[in-house]
């Protein structure tokens, strides 16, 4: 057995295969072109299987993105200064929706048991986030929805990201946050609060197969 994946009765649930990192490359594709039969979507992570694009593409997957994961092994570490320009807010408080709406995020509404905080600066919404569990025990999961274009570059979505894991280090041990591996400016932002990457994940959909030409 060259891979390992569970098959979820939910066909929109992503599959997350394990492999060997030393599985051939026939052998890889041909494994990852089964499971196109299974699911949607398709999520490779460094901890569990070798990050090979081509072979995946190769088996009718399309890449769609490259995250990375970051954890805070231990909250209470280190101290993460408070913020008084930051408040709970709800999305029908003054300033939010349209703070959302230059994001584009005007859709966005906060999990189960999380809670939207702003960043106000001069009477002005300039960055948003949300705190809550992450789903794993004892984890704090934060979504730094972000900063408003025209505020960028001042800091303070690095003063909202360290308020936040403030606030996690009054009932949470451990903090969990991911990004676009892209994304260097929250990237930065991790390491600065003490966060080590610790797994890369390729985001795959399922290509097309193409028709078959006519006879």
């Amino acid at each position: 057995m060259e891979g390992v994946c569970l098959r979820p009765t939910n066909p929109r649930v992503p599959l997350f295969p394990q492999l060997r990192e030393d599985v051939p490359a026939e052998a890889l594709t041909a494994f990852l072109r089964e499971l196109r039969a299974a699911a949607p979507r398709l999520i490779l992570v460094s901890t569990q299987a070798p990050l090979r694009r081509e072979d995946a593409q190769a088996a009718g997957w399309a890449l769609q993105e490259t995250n990375v994961v970051y954890e805070t092994a231990d909250l209470r570490a280190r101290p993460y200064p408070a913020d008084p320009h930051v408040q709970p807010v709800t999305v029908n408080d003054p300033g939010v929706a349209a703070a959302l709406a230059a994001l584009g995020r005007e859709d966005w509404t906060p999990g189960e048991d999380w809670t939207l905080y702003a960043l106000t600066h001069a009477g002005e919404v300039v960055a948003l986030a949300a705190l809550g569990a992450s789903g794993r025990p004892d984890t704090a999961g934060i979504h730094l929805i972000g900063v408003l274009p025209h505020r960028r570059g001042q800091g303070f979505g690095g003063r909202l990201h360290a308020h936040l894991l403030h606030l996690a280090a009054q009932t949470f041990g451990t903090h969990v946050g991911g990004t676009e591996a892209g994304n260097h400016a929250m990237r930065r932002l991790f390491d600065r609060h003490g966060a080590r990457l610790v797994s890369t994940q390729l985001d795959f959909s399922a290509a097309p197969i193409p028709a078959s030409p006519a006879p």
